[in-house]
């Protein structure tokens, strides 16, 4: 079985009892810390029976990138639906890794026979960023000045990364240029759009070097938006006290 390496924040566990119909869990909320190169992350939500027997209706993944299933199963090994009390098991929900930075939230929904509503279990990953582009988004306001922006990209880990190219879907509309400030660690994306007329979007796409799989690309945007239409808050007016 392949094990699974996590950072020194690891795991972390709200150990406060939690119950959905008859089903008592541990918890209902886990995060975890993934290494750079972990593909999949597993969680795993023990409960126990209480009080009277509970059939699970359905077990539901919020997002393509889960995959939930309930153990023990049956002999033929398909999903156990049908539980007594006292009995236990374990909903273990498997978090594909692959296409996330950050912190991302995702939840698997659990639903009893019986039940009209849906409850979750709650899952996070902390995948470490080590390609940091601020801002991530390049935004002018539609309408507005075609002045030129800059999108900072700094090199989080301890080896150097180079940048080897960058393309964009909107060359025309957001002409570019790649500056390199220190060679490995930190470049610049100059962007200057020729027209904020209209709304437009641009994809910007790094290719690096990267040993890890996961930051061999990049990816940027540039967007000409339409400005805010909220009016701003009026103060409240004191109140004048009568004469």
């Amino acid at each position: 079985m392949k094990r699974f390496r996590f950072g020194v924040a690891g795991l972390m566990m709200f150990l406060v009892s939690s119950t959905f119909g008859e089903l008592s869990f541990e918890t209902m909320s886990l995060e975890k810390k993934a290494a750079q190169d972990n593909k999949s992350v597993m969680f795993e939500f023990p409960f126990e029976v209480k009080e009277k027997d509970v059939e699970i209706k359905s077990l539901a993944e919020m997002c393509p990138c889960l995959s939930a299933w309930i153990e023990p199963r049956n002999p033929d090994r398909s999903m156990k639906k049908s539980w007594k009390v006292g009995e236990k098991g374990t909903i273990k929900v498997k978090f594909d890794t692959m296409s996330f930075v950050g912190k991302v939230e995702k939840a698997v929904g659990l639903q009893l026979k019986g039940e009209q509503k849906l409850d979750y279990l709650k899952v996070a990953i902390v995948v470490p960023e080590l390609i940091k582009m601020e801002p991530r988004t390049l935004k002018w306001d539609q309408g507005g000045k075609a002045e030129a922006k800059v999108l900072k990209i700094t090199m989080q880990g301890d080896e150097p990364i180079k940048v080897l190219g960058v393309s964009a879907t909107r060359k025309e509309a957001f002409p570019y240029e790649l500056k390199t400030i220190k060679e490995g660690k930190e470049y610049e994306l100059h962007v200057t759009p020729t027209d904020v007329s209209k709304g437009g979007i641009c994809v910007f796409r790094f290719l690096t070097d990267a040993k890890n799989k996961r930051f061999k690309r990049a990816v940027a945007y540039a967007s000409v938006r339409r400005p805010s239409r909220v009016k701003p808050v009026k103060p409240l007016r004191k109140a004048v006290p009568a004469q």
